[in-house]
């Protein structure tokens, strides 16, 4: 069996930091695979927050959590992931995005290009320091490619002194294959603004 999965390998770097967490968001909830994740690796005064656009994705995820006696650490919220600071405005100290459409319905659902940017950009803006963003593109499709090259683009500009962020994929594989991005805040915007004056 394949451990080295693009799913896999996000989970596992995100693990530790999951564990201390205080917030954390599924920013895409699809099958409620990554939520559950969440909600069984947090502590149990964790906030954890799950969005979806679609209504069968958010009743899979519901449906998951029950089976698995977790549908009380969870929030569930029927909106596109565009608009999480609309009902979270402190910190968050861990969000997961797993991008494309949601694996055995509608294909034409899918995440875009432009709001998948402004999700991410408004997830950088909420994270805390020491905080972490996974990412998972799939650039298998035109709009999964479009979509992988501008959160490549994204990632490569963050601040150098607030950010550290990498990617990781498969090379032995399609030049298509999944990628992962991760995004750690490793220092506040103050101290960057600091740092610039006193330069």
């Amino acid at each position: 069996m394949q451990q080295f999965s693009a799913v896999n390998v996000a989970r596992y770097l995100l693990h530790e930091r999951i564990s201390t967490a205080g917030c954390l968001v599924d920013a895409t909830a699809g099958n409620g695979n990554d939520t559950l994740f969440l909600a069984q690796n947090a502590e149990s005064k964790a906030e954890i927050w799950s969005f979806d656009i679609q209504p069968a994705a958010l009743q899979h995820t519901s449906n998951l959590l029950q089976h698995h006696g977790l549908e009380t650490r969870v929030r569930l919220v029927l909106d596109s992931h565009v608009n999480v600071p609309k009902y979270i405005k402190s910190n968050v100290d861990v969000f997961m995005f797993n991008l494309g459409y949601m694996p055995g319905q509608n294909h034409d659902i899918m995440t875009m290009t432009n709001s998948t940017l402004t999700a991410v950009a408004n997830a950088v803006n909420l994270l805390s320091v020491s905080g972490v963003i996974s990412i998972l593109s799939y650039p298998g499709h035109s709009e999964g490619q479009k979509e992988d090259a501008a959160i490549q683009e994204f990632v490569s500009g963050l601040s150098t002194y607030c950010f550290t962020a990498g990617c990781w994929s498969l090379q032995n594989h399609s030049h298509i294959s999944p990628r992962v991005y991760i995004i750690e805040k490793v220092r506040s915007e103050v101290f960057e603004r600091i740092a610039s004056r006193e330069n």
